[in-house]
């Protein structure tokens, strides 16, 4: 073991073959996007790929890792915004479970159940014609 090898040991870096392991369940990235400085353990799989998750995530909006776990594959992710999305990150994740996956399509079909809704209500008003508008506003809506 050289020098530098044992340094590493030391420190609590974990070992090439754990940060290999970790690299091969994951799809392709550029390791040069994430960001370690805000590492407290440098020997914790799962610190380290909360890191990793961010940089491969970052192509889909606003999605993160709430929860994960390396030994069981598993990871929580949270504000998903479609059902396209949720696919995609789960195609891209092939060799890891969304434990939430259920929930993230319910929740996301709900929503997209209520905006559907909301843009029928939005041109039903849109077709009323100016006093009926104005009657609606002045008895609903308080000023």
């Amino acid at each position: 073991m050289t020098k530098y090898e044992k340094f590493l040991d030391k420190a609590g870096v974990i070992s090439e073959e754990s940060f290999n392991e970790i690299i091969n369940s994951l799809p392709d990235f550029d390791i040069d996007d994430a960001d370690f400085s805000n590492l407290y353990d440098f020997s914790s799989k799962n610190e380290i790929l909360e890191s990793i998750f961010s940089v491969i995530l970052n192509q889909w909006n606003y999605v993160y890792v709430d929860n994960l776990d390396f030994d069981s594959k598993t990871v929580e992710l949270d504000d998903v915004e479609t059902i396209e999305d949720l696919e995609e990150i789960k195609n891209a994740l092939s060799k890891w479970t969304i434990s939430n996956y259920e929930d993230l399509k319910e929740s996301i079909n709900e929503e997209n159940k209520e905006n559907d809704e909301k843009s029928l209500l939005i041109s039903l008003i849109m077709d009323l014609d100016i006093n009926k508008l104005k009657e609606i506003v002045d008895k609903y809506v308080q000023k």
